[in-house]
């Protein structure tokens, strides 16, 4: 199993649970898939707003933007 399934699958049991989504943000931001890494984001920052780690990928990704 992948990285990826195994948040995914832990995301099923517990989707209020931030380090999935914040993890799998950062491997798809690695992996350069940035429309799916700033949802994950977002969700992040909907169950902690001042997830700092979050809030700093969004803002590379808005960066990128430009």
């Amino acid at each position: 199993q992948t990285a990826k399934t195994i948040y995914e699958k832990i995301l099923e049991f517990y989707p209020n649970l931030v380090a999935p989504y914040l993890n799998l943000g950062i491997i798809n931001f690695l992996d350069g898939i940035f429309d799916e890494a700033e949802k994950l984001f977002l969700k992040v920052i909907e169950i902690e707003p001042d997830n700092k780690t979050a809030l700093g990928y969004l803002e590379q990704i808005n960066n990128n933007k430009k």
